[in-house]
């Protein structure tokens, strides 16, 4: 018995200690914490379109032409007659603004191509006034006039400027080659060349303008709230006051307003809201000094002076030893 009971203590002794072995060696370190979530992606803002060439951002493009599919022009839908003197003007142009030492041919040819076909520039002039004549009458004149300014502003559009002396720089080298009697046909032939250069710019202008909107779109910032409007008053001005209802007032005649005697206590009563009588209509009251009778006795006393509202100085004396406020009616 007593060795079973020794056992279990010994056992207990042992499991004890083993317990406190555990407890007293060092403990795992805790995990690490998890990673910190990866930033997030950077969005580079890609630079705003910008116009071709340098142009102005609110140009009006030339709708397209369902029959041909390209920009309307000038340069299109016109007479043979018409096309030789646009092409007259492109050179006319060119000339004076393709300045440059490597332009220099252009206004060679220009004086070449105006000599070398006087008479059939001076018969395509005839024409074109005869067209114009048919189609406006009396106006016809008017009418070319405008025309052509329109046709000078097209050649000389800033952005395009440096391309269309290239066109014309080509093109100056070619009417030597121009036989008698073939002035129109060369013209048929060349204008084309100088018109693909404002085909390209509003090609590319019109894309211009897609681009432009998307990425306003994905990236434009939005745009501010309209500001409150606010009152504003100028140097030497008052603000006008606000316009107030007008007020009514309703005099009481059964119980006219009792005006208190001096030194009472007593309130009057409240009654209803008194008129307003324009002040020319009640005399202000008039102040008096009255000397009060000495009270009969041994003792003389001091005269006392008192406030009495009479109307007039000839009014009745007010009471000895007494002062009151009183108001005469009117007379």
């Amino acid at each position: 018995m007593i060795e079973r009971i020794g056992k279990k203590v010994a056992l207990l002794v042992f499991a004890a200690g083993m317990a406190s072995l555990a407890a007293c060696a060092q403990k795992a370190p805790p995990p690490p914490p998890p990673p910190p979530p990866p930033p997030p992606p950077v969005v580079v803002i890609p630079p705003m379109p910008q116009p071709p060439y340098g142009a102005a951002g609110n140009l009006a493009v030339p709708p397209i032409d369902p029959a041909t599919g390209l920009h309307q022009s000038v340069n299109r839908n016109i007479s043979p007659a018409q096309m030789v003197w646009n092409l007259r003007s492109a050179y006319n142009v060119a000339a004076l603004n393709c300045r440059t030492q490597q332009y220099a041919d252009i206004l060679t040819g220009y004086r070449a191509f105006l000599t070398s076909h006087a008479k059939e520039l001076t018969a395509e002039n005839r024409k074109n006034d005869a067209e114009y004549r048919a189609r406006y009458g009396a106006g016809g004149i008017k009418a070319r006039d405008a025309f052509m300014t329109a046709v000078y502003n097209h050649y000389a559009f800033p952005p395009t400027l440096p391309l269309f002396c290239d066109a014309m720089l080509a093109m100056s080298h070619d009417p030597q080659t121009i036989p008698p009697g073939g002035l129109e046909g060369f013209a048929m032939r060349s204008l084309p060349n100088v018109e693909i250069v404002f085909d390209d710019f509003y090609k590319k202008y019109s894309q211009y303008l897609t681009d432009l909107a998307d990425w306003k779109a994905k990236y434009a910032p939005p745009p501010p709230a309209p500001a409150q409007p606010v009152g504003l008053t100028l140097p030497g001005e008052t603000p006008a006051a606000p316009a107030q209802q007008p007020v009514a007032f309703v005099q009481d005649k059964a119980q006219p307003p009792q005006a208190p005697m001096l030194g009472s206590s007593q309130q009057p009563a409240p009654s209803q809201a008194l008129p307003l009588v324009p002040s020319q209509q009640i005399p202000p009251p008039s102040l008096s000094l009255v000397t009060a009778a000495p009270l009969p006795g041994p003792q003389p006393s001091q005269p006392t002076s008192a406030l009495s509202l009479s109307p007039s100085p000839a009014g009745p004396q007010a009471p000895a030893a007494a002062a009151s406020l009183t108001s005469s009616p009117q007379r």
